[in-house]
Order: C-alpha cells, then structure tokens, then sequence
C-alpha cells in the first residue's frame, strides 16, 4: 500500500533516494517533509516538459540560458550538476507554494518560535570600593589611576 500522506507518492522519493540521487548519497531515508521536494524530480513519460506532480522540468538548455545570463563559463558537467541542484530547488519551493496556497489560514513567520526577551530585575548592586579598585591598579597616584602618557610634545 502506498504511502500518500499529503497526496504525494512517498515510496516513490524514498526509492529515488535509495538509488543514489542527485547528490549520490544512497541508503538514506527522507522523512516525509524533507521527501515532499522529490517525487517533483520523477519525470512522466506523458508530458516531458513536466514531473509527475505537474511542475515544469529545469532542462539543460534553461541552466545554459541561465550561466549566459550571469555571465558564467560551465562545462557540460557542472551543467548537469546544475539542472539537478536547481530543480530540486525550484521542486521545494513548488512544495511551499502549494502548502501555502492550501493552507490559506496559516499566517507567515519569520521565526519558528515567538522571539521573546528575557529581562533581569533592574537591582542595583554593590560595585568595587575605590581602594580596591586602586589596589588592583598598576600604579596609582594620588587617589586616581595612574596612565602612561600620550599626548605630549610631537616628533
């Protein structure tokens, strides 16, 4: 039975992790949440322009017109590299769109928890007396700190 929490197929991600990825890393299982962004990398035969899900594929040509843009030389390798990076990318932010848009109730955040500060009593404390503080002092003179100089005649 497959696993359709949220209406993704899960066992298809966790299949596509299995086999390495585009990251290569095999044997790791994603948990729901962080999977969402892969069953969008799953290409249907029925439409070759789409994923499964329905979201336009990144092809190779877009990464190309895209290093154009920012006038970056690539080879066909790191262009590979690229197309699965950034559609994975593109995928997680179709993944929060949509949970957006399906949960219109929910408002933004900036922060998981609320930012609360934490305050001490304003007490007033005893500080150091002025001999201790003096005797702590490298030199003193007369009750007061006493400094090397550095204002003084110019050179």
């Amino acid at each position: 039975m497959a696993d359709t929490r949220r209406g993704l197929d899960w066992s298809a991600a966790r299949t596509w992790v299995r086999s390495g990825g585009p990251s290569g890393i095999r044997g790791r299982e994603l948990r729901p949440a962080l999977a969402s962004v892969i069953p969008g990398r799953i290409v249907s035969s029925s439409s070759p322009g789409s994923t499964s899900d329905g979201h336009p594929t990144l092809t190779a040509a877009d990464v190309t017109h895209l290093a154009r843009l920012a006038r970056l030389e690539i080879t066909a390798t790191e262009r590979d590299v690229y197309v699965d990076q950034l559609s994975v990318i593109l995928d997680s932010v179709a993944v929060v769109s949509a949970a957006a848009a399906a949960e219109p109730d929910i408002e933004p955040t900036s922060h998981a928890v609320p930012l609360i500060n934490v305050y001490r009593d304003d007490v007033v404390r005893a500080g150091l007396d002025r001999d201790a503080a003096l005797a702590a002092a490298p030199a003193a003179q007369d009750g007061r700190f006493r400094v090397p100089q550095i204002l003084g005649e110019e050179q």
